[in-house]
């Protein structure tokens, strides 16, 4: 922030000035900034409660039960539905679903925001298209109760508002992007001066990753423990479907925590490869992930098939991995937890990456 000169005597500074026009790119703009503004627990905890609700619903517990009878399935209809309906909850604060909300609920697109920051406070101003002044604003520094920042930008709360107002750090008036972020960075240190609360945001979404790749481990476990026990149904005596998906759970557990961290790989890698040729804007494309979906479970049901003798006993030795059923559910699950993987994690990780780059703070090419 530069000092003015009056009269030969240095003035007080000029004021920080951010603008935009209120369209796409500043609504995922705003989203991303909302997305890590959040507390680390709930962002590790989204991704993984929606892999355990899912593997709940695919469990003798819940959905298979139907493999009892469907008196059984009308048993367990009350915790499915409530399963539902918390897997509902949980997957309205991803990434893709919060931007499709807040783009139904955007008003104003197309209008100019200006913001100043000044010692004194700040001085808000909407402006139409036709230039007609919308809203204007001034406000002291002690209205807003915190200031959280980022590398791609900064959130204003302010108590008793429903949203707290955000500033994408490409929007401050300079011509590179280190100028931004010192103009950005200025801002923040008007508002600490004056005694608001500044909070950090990290650039990468470490605890999601963290929760994502548990979550993803846990559905992978679920995956080979359905595809075994459909194997194994022909051939299971008095129908003991319960301690056999409990046996599998055990078996599998391992193989689930060794192959996430490939399987995310991949998935980060292709979303990430995507970008580049679409320019990183929008939500990134689930059709691709869905396609690899079924390829590597494709192959890992090939290898269940090579490893056959080593997953059942003797008594469920005919057992085969490649047949109808098991080929066909195995597809549907993977398909599955490709959309759960790509809300969860991916979608955001790569607006995030896009995000940075834009910002001047890391290549596009490194998730």
């Amino acid at each position: 922030m530069k000092m003015t000169l009056v009269d030969g005597q240095e003035s007080v500074p000029a004021p920080a000035t951010a603008q935009w026009v209120r369209d796409g790119a500043y609504l995922e703009a705003a989203v991303r900034l909302a997305h890590a503004d959040r507390p680390a627990a709930r962002r590790f905890a989204v991704p993984l409660c929606m892999a355990l609700l899912v593997a709940m619903v695919f469990s003798p517990w819940g959905g298979l039960s139907i493999l009892l009878g469907w008196d059984n399935l009308l048993a367990h209809v009350p915790a499915l539905l409530l399963m539902l309906l918390l897997l509902a909850l949980f997957a309205a604060q991803t990434y893709p679903v919060m931007l499709q909300s807040n783009a139904r609920r955007y008003a104003f697109a197309g209008d100019t925001a200006c913001w100043e920051a000044r010692q004194e406070g700040l001085h808000y101003r909407v402006t139409a298209p036709d230039a007609v002044v919308r809203h204007e604003a001034r406000s002291h520094w002690s209205w807003w109760s915190a200031l959280s920042v980022g590398p791609t930008g900064l959130r204003l709360h302010r108590p008793g508002s429903v949203e707290p107002y955000a500033i994408p750090v490409h929007a401050w008036h300079a011509d590179t992007a280190e100028a931004q972020a010192r103009q950005q960075a200025a801002a923040v240190a008007l508002a600490r001066s004056a005694g608001v609360p500044v909070r950090s945001m990290q650039a990468s979404d470490r605890a999601g990753l963290v929760g994502s790749l548990l979550g993803l481990a846990l559905l992978l476990t679920m995956w080979m423990t359905v595809c075994a026990l459909l194997a194994a149904l022909p051939y299971l005596r008095h129908w003991d479907v319960q301690a056999l998906y409990s046996s599998g759970l055990g078996t599998f557990w391992w193989a689930g925590l060794l192959l996430a961290p490939g399987v995310m790989a991949l998935h980060l890698a292709l979303a990430a490869g995507l970008a580049r040729r679409q320019g990183g804007h929008g939500v990134a494309a689930l059709a691709p992930h869905l396609l690899v979906a079924l390829a590597w479970a494709g192959l890992l049901l090939v290898a269940l098939e090579l490893l056959r003798s080593r997953v059942f006993d003797d008594a469920l030795a005919a057992s085969r991995f490649v047949a109808p059923m098991p080929m066909v559910v195995a597809a549907v699950l993977a398909l599955l937890v490709a959309v759960v993987l790509h809300r969860s994690c991916v979608a955001y990780w790569i607006a995030q990456c896009a995000g940075l780059h834009n910002a001047g703070s890391i290549r596009l090419e490194t998730p």
